[in-house]
């Protein structure tokens, strides 16, 4: 599978050779000429991304243990691979393992932990003490733009505010705080203690700082040896920049490499465990199997993506279960858990093409009331309905 992909993405680098495609800036100042020197480079981006979200999904396997019984050949396998799309992969690894033990827990999960009503603008006055503990991203820089998103709601409407949140705040912050290597939402460091009750400089549990608060003293070796890998296969592509051109290494490798880990770490991630019928827990109500079996959803993604991702979306709750079933089972794997927990009313699998899902989602998962019980995902207009009901009262 892996010289699969390679050669998927080889073979797009042919045909797109073949086609003419020149990273070549065009030499007039004709507007169809660059509109047609970004479409064609788009093109070829998103064909590429899709052959080689196949390796970063076979790089996630590895740190699972899934790709081969042996450790070391798991490791050395993952690590070259996410270290090709800039994934620090020990990092990343166990940031992605505290997923995996704690899913759709509003207190120590990590990986879009939902978000509470203060920490979108919204006014609720019931919470207690323990509510005012935010995740790692809303402070800093998406902080100023989460306080703001219910008075953009409100003065722009739910169309405006649902492309919003799906370009701006996923196809660009949440994709520019991840590919920092900072944290998708913990709310606790791994001392168990509120990330913002250590000031300002301590709250960032980031993936490139091995005293960062997201790691155990233990990971230090392991986040220094992934960005030592990061920072040689930079060197190598700064090298190749010198000698080829920059622009010619973004085109043919940045371009793929930003919507591979746009889509994968950001859109996919957030709609396996984000949907109004999923719930999130409280630290009471929280199990294991809860997270895993109800805090996850299957969606429904064209044959080409989810053949070219190797069926990550498709058999996510299979794969919160048995992470260790290798990919090209969880299809079968699937079918079988599908067919013991469809009848009971437990699995859970969204039939919206994906490309209608992300709009459904971003327009109606704002936040969650409280991080105690449990708790399903709120909309704006929810609030926008209580305001105005208010106002009649009055």
């Amino acid at each position: 599978y892996v010289f699969r992909d390679i050669l998927l993405w080889g073979l797009v680098v042919v045909v797109a050779l073949q086609c003419g495609l020149s990273s070549e800036l065009p030499s007039d100042y004709n507007i169809l000429s660059w509109l047609k020197f970004y479409l064609a480079w788009t093109t070829y981006a998103f064909a590429a991304s899709a052959t080689g979200g196949g390796l970063w999904v076979i790089g996630h396997e590895c740190g699972h243990g899934a790709f081969s019984e042996y450790p070391l050949l798991n490791d050395a396998v993952g690590f070259v691979l996410h270290t090709f799309f800039f994934v620090p992969y020990f990092s990343w690894q166990y940031s992605h393992a505290k997923h995996h033990r704690r899913t759709n827990d509003m207190v120590q999960g990590e990986t879009h932990v939902p978000c509470l009503p203060k920490e979108m603008g919204v006014s609720y006055d019931d919470h207690d003490d323990d509510d005012k503990v935010s995740t790692g991203f809303i402070m800093g820089f998406l902080g100023n733009i989460t306080a703001h998103s219910y008075g953009l709601y409100k003065a722009f409407g739910e169309f405006a505010y649902m492309q919003y949140e799906v370009f701006f705040v996923h196809g660009f912050a949440l994709f520019f705080w991840y590919f920092c290597g900072l944290s998708s939402g913990a709310r606790l460091g791994n001392d168990g203690t509120p990330l913002e009750q250590k000031g300002v400089g301590k709250t960032l549990t980031d993936h490139y700082r091995w005293w960062s608060r997201l790691y155990p003293d233990k990971m230090r070796f392991k986040v220094f040896l992934s960005d030592l890998g990061m920072f040689v296969w930079a060197a190598i592509l700064l090298r190749l920049g010198w000698n080829y051109g920059f622009l010619t290494v973004f085109l043919w490798f940045e371009y793929p490499n930003l919507l591979v880990n746009n889509w994968l770490l950001v859109t996919i991630t957030w709609l396996q465990h984000t949907d109004p019928s999923v719930p999130h827990f409280g630290q009471e109500d929280w199990t294991w199997v809860k997270g895993a079996l109800c805090g996850t959803i299957d969606h429904n993604y064209p044959w080409i993506l989810d053949t070219a991702s190797h069926s990550i979306a498709t058999t996510h709750v299979c794969h919160h279960l048995f992470h260790e079933i290798p990919f090209y089972h969880a299809t079968e794997a699937t079918d079988a858990l599908r067919a013991f927990l469809e009848p009971k009313g437990m699995y859970n699998r969204n039939p919206t093409p994906v490309y209608l899902t992300v709009f459904r989602v971003a327009a109606s998962c704002h936040f969650v009331e409280s991080i105690k019980g449990i708790q399903f995902y709120k909309s704006f207009a929810d609030v926008l309905a209580i305001e105005a009901k208010s106002k009649k009262i009055e």
